[in-house]
């Protein structure tokens, strides 16, 4: 998310992960609105418009109006403060429609402006007046997703947690490799083994065990096939490819698609 080329999106889409990963919910639902997850998106269109029908915020009756908006907004599970700040909030008041939008949409709406293929879009506006809102909402989401990775990795990385990230990852993986077949948790065990060991010969046995476990995975999500899947073989010795075919099959967002690939390849 540092790299002004990367896409935003992506980041988030990671963000999220590990935010759900560590339990860390707050955050969790936070991506979710940027990612622009409906149910949340349609409680923060009731409550944005009732911020934008007030004039006078210092009126009793209007306060009550945006208190009575934030109980509705925390019984539907959504608390401002908590899982939406004010600086959200303002964003999405400032940036007309484009602050309900996911992220994703967003990015792609600047790039087809940037490239000049677009025309007008978002209710008949010109792209000039366009243009500004999406690079606001870009960097807004750019510079959050920032905030809340920093401060999970200075929750995790640099403080003494009983638990390392590592050891999120393994009880995650673990799970749902003792879910899927046992015997591909036990072969973990044993990478991981040997991964450890101070005996560089181990390390060799180490690589094995992997190729074992990726193997034996491929086998359980994609048992071998005689015919060709989009032009790749997916017979037995052909396991990474078997994984990359369940993950095109399993996978429905093509962002998520293509970050399932990038960390396969």
């Amino acid at each position: 998310m540092e790299s002004q080329k990367g896409s935003v999106a992506s980041g988030v889409q990671k963000l999220l992960r590990v935010a759900r990963m560590l339990n860390e919910e707050e955050i969790g639902v936070w991506c979710d609105i940027q990612l622009g997850k409906q149910d949340y998106i349609d409680l923060l269109r009731h409550y944005v418009k009732i911020l934008n029908s007030i004039k006078d915020k210092n009126d009793i009756l209007a306060n009550e109006k945006i208190l009575a908006a934030e109980i509705f907004l925390n019984d539907s599970g959504l608390e401002v403060g908590l899982h939406i700040d004010q600086d959200d909030i303002n964003i999405i008041c400032n940036t007309k429609s484009i602050g309900l939008l996911g992220i994703s949409i967003v990015e792609n709406q600047y790039t087809d402006l940037a490239k000049n293929k677009s025309a007008d879009i978002l209710h008949g506006l010109g792209k000039s007046l366009i243009q500004p809102y999406l690079s606001e909402r870009i960097n807004h989401v750019r510079r959050k997703a920032q905030e809340k990775a920093i401060y999970l990795l200075n929750k995790y990385v640099y403080t003494e947690a009983p638990q390392t990230t590592f050891d999120f990852l393994k009880e995650e993986v673990d799970d749902k490799l003792l879910d899927l077949n046992p015997e591909l948790a036990e072969k973990l065990m044993i990478a991981l083994k040997s991964v450890s060991s101070e005996n560089s010969e181990e390390w060799s046995h180490a690589l094995t065990s992997c190729r074992r476990l990726i193997e034996g995975l491929a086998d359980e999500l994609f048992p071998a096939l005689d015919h060709e899947i989009n032009g790749r073989k997916v017979g037995q010795p052909q396991y990474i490819n078997r994984l990359r075919a369940f993950m095109d099959k399993a996978i429905e967002s093509d962002s998520n698609k293509d970050l399932a690939r990038a960390h396969v390849d």
